[in-house]
């Protein structure tokens, strides 16, 4: 190599690694999962995962009692920040939801609603959420 080609060389090594450095992989999530099949069944306890995506969506799985899975992906809302009309104070707000519709194989959806506790770190900040469908529902933390 010779001498005008090294600081190219340095330059293109030093790129590649900064961009290696910034991508991560998606984390998964294990989440406590409970479903209450019908209208009165009592809760069950189900696996649940979640996994951060690298274009900002969450990808979601249930497994039911009954072994029906359902997957899909739950896109970020911002919630809209309410401050005091009297003071200046912010009273409550920001953040961010994950909204979105899970779908096991045999077709039937259930609509996702999850609350994070830190919109920065995703899933692995932790929240809360449901699935709901006209036949059952998920409850979730992690």
């Amino acid at each position: 190599m010779t001498w005008p080609m090294m600081p190219w060389a340095a330059v293109l090594s030093a790129a590649l690694a900064v961009a290696a450095c910034q991508y991560s992989p998606p984390s998964s999530v294990a989440l406590y999962g409970a479903e209450t099949p019908g209208a009165d069944g009592p809760p069950r306890p189900v696996p649940a995962r979640a996994s951060n995506m690298a274009d900002g969506t969450v990808y979601l799985e249930l497994a039911s009692a009954d072994g029906a899975v359902f997957r899909g992906p739950l896109s970020r809302v911002a919630l809209p920040a309410v401050q005091s009309a009297v003071s200046s104070r912010l009273i409550t707000g920001g953040g961010v939801n994950l909204e979105g519709t899970v779908a096991s194989d045999a077709g039937e959806s259930l609509a996702c609603r999850v609350a994070l506790m830190d919109s920065v770190r995703g899933v692995d900040g932790g929240g809360t959420g449901s699935c709901a469908g006209p036949s059952r529902r998920f409850d979730l933390r992690f």
